[in-house]
């Protein structure tokens, strides 16, 4: 989870960006919810899309606390899998929120949190329910998140100097 929350700090960020970018070049066009929400999918998407088939399974976010994307049985991650795994996380996580978004700004009203609360619910029993407490995106994706073992650098054998000294007997055989 906080892998993730890194990585959605870091991607709103970059969509914060490419926005007031659009609205500096759009001269005074206005900008609606709609594209600001569309706008937001595809830099999301992208973000992890890209950093997870660059970078073997690993965004930034992945990257700062020793976690990756592997294949749950072994093989290569597949691009298919990548792709399945971060647009489920739309389904799962963003949708629900931006439909909260998209309502009555941010004075809800219980029909509109309940239906919210209760998808996010869903989602965090299926993580809870699954053999080995994956997400939906990795249930359809056929990957798994593990933690990478911090690699440890053996001693420079070469540092300490070992003087041999050899008997005549030694150097004769």
């Amino acid at each position: 989870m906080a892998a993730f929350l890194a990585d959605v700090v870091i991607s709103t960020g970059g969509a914060l960006l490419i926005l007031f970018a659009g609205l500096l070049l759009s001269a005074g066009v206005a900008f609606t919810l709609p594209i600001v929400l569309f706008l937001s999918f595809l830099v999301r998407n992208v973000y992890f899309i890209f950093f997870e088939l660059r970078w073997g399974g690993v965004t930034p976010g992945k990257r700062l606390l020793g976690l990756r994307v592997i294949d749950r049985r072994g093989g290569p991650l597949r691009a298919g899998a990548i792709v399945a795994r971060n647009l489920t996380r739309q389904a799962e996580f963003f949708f629900p929120v931006e439909m909260l978004l998209a309502t009555h700004g941010w004075f809800w009203s219980p029909g509109d949190i309940l239906p919210v609360a209760i998808w996010i619910a869903a989602m965090i029993g299926i993580v809870y329910r699954s053999p080995d407490h994956l997400r939906a995106g990795d249930l359809i994706g056929g990957t798994i998140v593990i933690s990478v073992p911090k690699r440890s650098l053996v001693e420079d054998l070469a540092r300490e100097s070992h003087a041999f000294e050899f008997t005549p007997e030694q150097l004769q055989h």
